[in-house]
């Protein structure tokens, strides 16, 4: 599957490319990029390079979406839709952005635009974001953006010896007549 370039008031948001490389793994070396889920910092540009290798296959096989958040022609972030469910009609939110770039509203604009793709493009009615209960930049994001608290859930590290605490939030296509 070939993903669309969006565009907002400042960013594209395009598909993720081999030469995006250098940057990805500046985003996920930062070990600011995983204080609220349950990755651990890449340690090396190989091990970023099988991450990207991945991606690159799951997107191509429609597995999920996922794009670059591109400023100024360089990957500063991702966003990702993913866990599609056809029987409940929704899909997950995930994004990430590397610290320099955080506080512009970048996230914002990248998060807007996905849920307009989402629900009028993919037809996908249900967009859900689960965030750490402590990520209060996240939660401010989402509830700016009139996602809507849902409940939470405690969840098991597998790669961190933690419990995360999650709060579940859903965004919902409003069906204009």
């Amino acid at each position: 599957m070939t993903l669309p370039t969006l565009q907002t008031a400042r960013l594209s948001l395009r598909p993720i490319v081999l030469t995006d490389l250098e940057n990805l793994f500046l985003l996920r070396s930062d070990e600011s990029s995983s204080n609220f889920n349950d990755s651990v910092p890449d340690r090396c540009e190989e091990e970023t390079l099988g991450h990207l290798t991945q991606t690159l296959k799951d997107v191509e096989e429609g597995k999920y979406w996922k794009w670059a958040i591109d400023l100024d022609g360089a990957l500063v972030g991702t966003i990702a839709l993913w866990n599609h469910d056809l029987l409940l009609d929704s899909a997950e939110f995930g994004y990430t952005l590397r610290s320099p770039y955080r506080g512009n509203g970048y996230m914002s604009e990248s998060v807007a635009k996905i849920c307009e793709y989402g629900h009028h493009v993919l037809g996908i009615k249900n967009l859900y974001v689960y965030t750490e209960s402590c990520n209060e930049r996240s939660i401010n994001l989402i509830n700016k953006l009139d996602f809507v608290f849902q409940g939470t859930f405690d969840e098991k590290g597998i790669h961190k010896a933690k419990t995360f605490h999650y709060n579940v939030y859903l965004h919902t296509q409003v069906d204009s007549k």
